[in-house]
This record gives structure tokens, sequence and C-alpha cells, in this order.
């Protein structure tokens, strides 16, 4: 497998990791087995990159595997690419949660939440909001936050959190909770879920979002569940 970083000659600097062999601006990789892309599949080059100031660049792949009816499989340079834009700020993450199963009716769940900046700036302050779905409700309240029911109606009732803390994070910092999230978990609780996003509190964009959400799913044990399921 090959990689060609020549399009990034003065706008940016390529780390080569330990499986290749660069030699200037291109590299080679030896992959000995790549899997089909399934719940085994795993990303098989990892590139880094540090770029210039303002810099905007492509990357471009090519790769030849032995296997196929002609004994050879070949994707030709260009076949894939990346394009990359250097930014500047915040980057919180938001580490993944486990989904909860066997809750118990009536009972309480301890959900972890650790949130990181990976950024190059500072987050002077940081947003959070939760959704509790019907069976579900915050059992610690926490001052930074505003709590509000929605639905009723057409659709079942959800207990929205919309937090504010005034923390700074500097790049490298860690938030927690001012107490460990619980819930608890109502006599009717059945397929639950909570879900937890978070922000910049400043107005500032987060460099990277796809990690600044979570959506655990709790499933509860249907002994001495009240839960009344009904079809219209």
């Amino acid at each position: 497998m090959s990689v060609d970083a020549s399009g990034l000659a003065g706008v940016g600097e390529v780390t080569w990791p330990d499986n290749c062999a660069p030699n200037g601006a291109t590299a080679v990789y030896s992959v000995p087995d790549v899997p089909v892309i399934g719940s085994d599949y795993s990303r098989q080059i990892h590139l880094g990159i540090r770029a210039a100031a303002g810099a905007q660049g492509r990357i471009t792949y090519g790769a030849t595997a032995t296997g196929g009816p002609d004994g050879t499989l070949t994707a030709p340079e260009d076949s894939f690419e990346t394009d990359f834009t250097l930014a500047s700020g915040p980057d919180l993450s938001l580490a993944p949660v486990a989904d909860v199963e066997h809750a118990q009716p009536g009972g309480t769940e301890t959900i972890p939440f650790a949130l990181t900046n990976k950024g190059n700036e500072s987050a002077h302050g940081v947003t959070v909001k939760m959704t509790a779905s019907y069976g579900v409700d915050f059992l610690n309240k926490y001052d930074a936050c505003t709590y509000t029911r929605t639905g009723g109606d057409e659709y079942a009732p959800m207990t929205d959190a919309t937090c504010t803390f005034d923390q700074v994070l500097a790049p490298g910092d860690s938030f927690e909770l001012p107490a460990p999230l619980q819930l608890a978990m109502a006599r009717h609780a059945l397929n639950d879920r909570l879900d937890i996003s978070v922000d910049p509190a400043d107005g500032a964009t987060d460099l990277a979002s796809r990690d600044n959400y979570a959506a655990l799913q709790i499933g509860t044990d249907t002994t001495n569940n009240t839960a009344v399921l009904a079809v219209n």
C-alpha cells in the first residue's frame, strides 16, 4: 500500500507510523492482512499531520493486495483521498459511555461522565445538555442546570437538562460534573435512553464535534416492572 503526500510540500509535515518505509514525501506500507468491512474491520494506516498556519491540503491513496481471481487486487493512485483544513480552537471530547443492561425498576443507576479538551485553545465554559426518556429521571439536580419536562400529549414525556458550567478547560484539561450523574429508574421503566451533548459555552466552534454526543441505551429487567403496553 502506498501513500503520496507530495501535495503537502510547503504546507504540511507528515509523521509516518512504524509499519511503513518512507522515502521523501511518499511511503510504502506492508499490511499482512486486511479484514473485510464489518465487525472486525479496523483502520490500517494512521498518519500524523502537522500543517502550517492557514494551510489546506489533500492526501491521495493507492493500494495493491494479493488475492482475487487474477492474483492481484489493485486500487490505483488517487482512488481515495482525504482533505484537511487547519483550524484552531477547543475540541471537547466526551468519553464513550457503555449501555446499561438489567437496570432495576425503582432503582438507581450511576452514569460515568468524562470530558476532555483535546484542542489547542481553552474552552471558556462548558454547556452540557441531557435528555432522559419517560422511564428515567435525574436523581441529583445540579445548580448550574435548568430542568424542563416536555411531551406528554402525542409523545411520552421526557426530561431535559440544560447546564452551563463556567470552568475554563485549557488544552488537555478534563471536566467532571459536580457530583456523579445518577438516574432514578421509574417502576414503569422498560427500554429507555439518555442523550448527552457537550459544547464550548463561550460561542467558540468545536474543532471536531463528532465526539460531542453520546446516546446511552438503558435496558430494564421486566421482573416487578409496571410498564403497560398498548397498541392503537
